[in-house]
């Protein structure tokens, strides 16, 4: 008996079908096609031919620029020339020591503006700038008031004392800036006592006072107002100088030379002085050699005072 198999078959692969490549857009007749960056060229004609070239292929966007331009100049020169812009009152406020006219003069000169002249010739910062650079102002505020007025505002400086040199007298601010000449006002309305030295530099407005100096009129100031009020009230003048250090002098010319050591090593010699000394000479001379001794001269006779003990030499 014959056996009969089945018949395998075996899977038949397939190839598939490849989808067909998508074209290209074909590009628009209008665009056109771009060229490698081209390198400026160095030389006059080259660089001519280059803007020729450049000007053929874009003409609208040159032609854009250009009337873009010729628009702005021609707007530009009807702002600055028209006379509905024309500056025709600048206003200032807050001066006492300044005048006006100081203030438009330095106005015109750092800033470029005056009455007559277009608003747009200078900016708010530039003006406010220029007026905050004299020496006598602390602050300023310029406001444009469309379309043809300026508007100054200004703090001037506090003076709080009086810079005596040899050649002329100056005042000062609470930072020991020196910025104006001093006035027969200002000797009338400070109370502070002078301050007097010879300095090496020149002093101009803008110099500055040495703040050593400052504290030791402020500390001899104050010891002599704890030791005798009624004395301290008639201090008129520190005087300082390189080889002897500083001096108190009184309005009645009496003159303490204190030295050039600092006010907390002869405070307390002063105090005594205070306790021990009558003022009443027309001319008096204190030495503080230390914070313990202290010699007053006069005429006739002569005190050696020594903290606790007092000898009279005749």
């Amino acid at each position: 008996m014959a056996l009969s198999l089945p018949k395998l078959s075996l899977p038949v692969r397939r190839k598939r079908a490849r989808a067909p490549k998508a074209e290209a857009p074909r590009p628009s007749r209008h665009v056109r096609k771009l060229s490698p960056r081209q390198p400026l060229p160095k030389r006059k004609g080259d660089l001519l031919i280059f803007i020729t070239e450049q000007v053929r292929r874009f003409p609208i966007v040159f032609a854009a620029t250009a009337a873009f331009v010729f628009i702005v100049i021609t707007f530009h020169q009807y702002l600055m020339k028209s006379d509905y812009f024309s500056v025709s009152r600048i206003d200032v406020a807050g001066t006492h020591r300044l005048s006006e006219e100081q203030v438009l003069r330095t106005l015109g000169t750092r800033a470029g503006l005056k009455v007559g002249d277009s608003i747009f010739n200078a900016t708010e910062r530039a003006m406010s700038n220029a007026v905050q650079a004299i020496p006598e102002v602390e602050t300023a505020s310029v406001r444009k008031e469309w379309p043809s007025t300026v508007s100054i505002v200004l703090e001037e400086k506090k003076a709080v004392g009086i810079y005596a040199t040899p050649t002329a007298s100056y005042v000062y601010d609470g930072r020991g800036i020196v910025f104006a000449r001093a006035t027969s006002a200002d000797f009338r309305a400070l109370t502070r006592p002078l301050i007097t030295a010879s300095p090496k530099a020149d002093v101009q407005p803008g110099f500055q006072i040495s703040p050593v100096e400052l504290a030791r009129a402020d500390q001899y100031l104050e010891i002599f107002t704890k030791a005798a009020p009624s004395l301290a009230k008639t201090i008129s003048e520190f005087h300082f100088a390189p080889e002897t250090g500083i001096t108190v002098v009184l309005a009645g010319g009496e003159r303490f030379d204190c030295g050039a050591r600092p006010p907390q090593e002869t405070g307390p010699a002063i105090e005594s002085l205070m306790t021990v000394a009558t003022l009443d000479a027309p001319v008096v001379t204190a030495n503080l050699v230390s914070s313990t001794h202290a010699i007053i001269r006069r005429a006739d006779p002569l005190l050696s005072i020594d903290g606790k003990q007092i000898a009279r030499n005749e």
